[in-house]
């Protein structure tokens, strides 16, 4: 992601490009992409409005779909989880991962800040970090809670997009690494959100046909409606910034969409010589089928 003024000039570009050409048909509504090829990778929240000066996140919201099939289906998901009884949520951060596998990876001190920050924000929520959160622990509980928030390393795998990874707690002798293929086979029937809080956790390699073979992918093929990763790596504290009033939106009654943008303008406008640079808050995105009945009804757009 090129940042500060080298990136302005080319967002403009895009902008005028890919949304400039659509306005008699989208007027105020947000907007679900369903990318082609490149454009997977685009953070399209960080276009700029060459008329208004303004990002694309402060005129509407933006979230991806890898089809329009999958946008349905998850979106019928999506509704019907907010028709049924919510499970509580999960958050797991800085696991104490191997080190011996990993050993250029350090802990993340803000990863474990960040959970415990979230979890403050939803009272009740189950907490995992250091030791606790396992692999065993997460394939556990995972599928029973309504939100799971995973604050720590990923690994991401351009060879095969199937071995890209969470890193977890070491257990005897389980090195506590969740692979994207393990994440295909599993069911989550009663969880509306999954939170992927790494770097890179929605880039990848992508296909010609299946889009970004990515973390977040795996989670949305496993039946999780709606999925927030981030694009690329990003930093410590501007994840935290971004996740954590992310989800005091979430708490005060926003749907997701809502809430990642209202999250994303925050940092966006705080009062900060970095807080405008969009490598920092513009990478977070979200894929998958989100409802918000409060607005005009959303309709993909097949994004060339």
């Amino acid at each position: 992601m090129i940042a500060g003024k080298d990136a302005r000039q080319p967002a403009v570009e895009l902008y005028r490009l890919l949304i400039q050409p659509l306005h008699p048909s989208i007027g105020a509504r947000d907007l679900i992409v369903v990318p082609d090829r490149s454009l997977h990778l685009l953070p399209f929240a960080a276009l700029v409005n060459p008329a208004t000066g303004r990002y694309l996140v402060e005129e509407r919201a933006v979230a991806k779909a890898p089809s329009a099939t999958l946008w349905v289906k998850a979106l019928q998901q999506d509704r019907r989880l907010s028709q049924g009884k919510l499970a509580g949520m999960l958050v797991i951060g800085d696991p104490d991962f191997d080190r011996d596998l990993f050993s250029g990876l350090t802990s993340l001190s803000g990863a474990r800040e960040e959970a415990l920050k979230v979890a403050a924000v939803r009272p009740g929520s189950r907490v995992l970090v250091d030791e606790r959160a396992t692999k065993r622990a997460f394939l556990t509980e995972a599928p029973l809670s309504s939100v799971v928030h995973v604050a720590t390393h990923a690994r991401s795998s351009r060879e095969n997009p199937l071995f890209s990874a969470l890193l977890l707690a070491r257990e005897g002798d389980d090195p506590g690494v969740l692979y994207a293929h393990e994440i295909y086979r599993m069911r989550f029937t009663g969880t509306h959100l999954v939170v992927l809080s790494g770097c890179g956790t929605s880039g990848g390699q992508v296909s010609a046909n299946e889009g970004v073979g990515s973390l977040s992918r795996a989670f949305l093929a496993a039946g999780v409606p709606v999925v927030v990763g981030s694009l690329w790596d990003i930093k410590d504290k501007a994840a935290r910034d971004v996740l954590i009033s992310f989800h005091r939106r979430l708490s005060r009654g926003e749907d997701a969409l809502s809430a990642l943008r209202g999250a994303q303008i925050d940092v966006l406008r705080r009062p900060s010589s970095e807080a405008p640079r969009p490598d920092l808050w513009a990478g977070f995105e979200l894929i998958g089928g989100n409802n918000t009945p409060s607005k005009p009804a959303t309709k993909p757009l097949q994004g060339r």
